[in-house]
C-alpha cells in the first residue's frame, strides 16, 4: 500500500479528523481498508490501530505509534527467538497476510463511481485444514484471553510471550487451556474448527507486536 501509515488512535479522534489532519480525500478507501462501517466510522476507540493510505508526511509524529511502517523491517524484531507454526498436518496457507476483498462481501458494490469489492485488512494468516486438527502454542507463553462466540474470531485463544509478543488462534471447535494457564512451545491448545466469521474449515493466526501491530507471521515461522 504506498504511502500508508499505521496511527493509533488518541482519545477524541475520529476518523473525519484524522482524515482532515492528514488531508486524505478517500474517506471510502480508509473504511474498506480498516474494515469499519462506512455509515458508523467515526466511532473509533482510543488505542485503536488504522492504516491510512495516501497520508500527508509532512503531519507525521514523532512519536512512535506514528512512525509505524505498514511493512516494517522485522528482523530486528526475530533474534534468536524460533517460532513454530501452529499445526503440524499438512495445511495450505488459504489467506495471507494484509489487504485482501472481505470473503463475506466479495460482491462488488454499487455508488461512489461504480462498483467497488469491499477490501478490509486481513491481521493474520489462514491455514485450511480438517476440523479437529491439533493446534499447538507456537512459542511458550501464558494464555492472556480465551473468548468463544458465534461471530467474529469464533472459539479463539491468546498467548502472551515473554518478551510481551502475542499469538492468536482462532476458530477452533475446541479449546483445551483457559486463562492464566502457562504453556510451552508444542503444547496442544486447541482443535480447529469452523466456528465464528469463517468460510469454511480453517485455523487463523496471528503474530502481533507488544504495541498489538500484527505482522506477517510468515515472516517468523519456518519456511515450507
Amino acid at each position: 500500500i504506498p504511502d500508508a501509515l499505521c496511527h493509533q488512535v488518541d482519545k477524541d479522534e475520529t476518523l473525519s479528523s484524522l482524515l482532515k489532519k492528514y488531508e486524505i480525500k478517500n474517506m471510502f478507501e480508509v473504511c474498506e481498508l480498516n474494515g469499519l462501517d462506512y455509515y458508523s466510522s467515526n466511532k473509533l476507540q482510543p488505542g485503536q490501530m488504522l492504516v491510512l493510505p495516501n497520508a500527508k508526511r509532512k503531519h507525521y509524529s514523532e512519536q512512535p505509534h506514528f512512525a509505524t511502517a505498514i511493512r516494517p523491517d522485522l528482523s530486528k524484531f526475530k533474534g534468536n527467538v524460533r517460532w513454530n507454526w501452529p499445526v503440524e498436518d499438512d495445511f495450505t496457507v488459504s489467506s495471507g497476510w494484509g489487504r485482501r476483498i472481505d470473503p463475506f462481501s466479495k460482491r462488488s458494490r454499487e455508488g461512489l463511481g461504480g462498483p467497488k469489492p469491499r477490501f478490509s485488512m486481513h491481521h493474520g494468516i489462514d491455514l485450511a485444514v480438517p476440523v479437529g486438527t491439533p493446534v499447538q502454542a507456537a512459542r511458550d507463553g501464558e494464555v492472556i484471553e480465551v473468548s468463544h462466540s458465534r461471530y467474529g474470531h469464533g472459539n479463539s485463544i491468546k498467548i502472551r510471550h515473554d518478551d510481551g509478543w502475542v499469538t492468536v488462534y482462532s476458530h477452533n471447535s475446541k479449546l483445551l487451556k483457559k486463562e492464566g494457564d502457562k504453556v510451552k512451545q508444542g503444547d496442544l491448545i486447541a482443535y480447529s474448527g469452523n466456528t465464528g466469521r469463517s468460510t469454511g474449515p480453517h485455523l487463523h493466526f496471528e503474530i502481533r507486536r507488544p504495541d498489538q501491530e500484527s505482522v506477517n507471521p510468515k515472516s517468523f515461522l519456518p519456511k515450507i
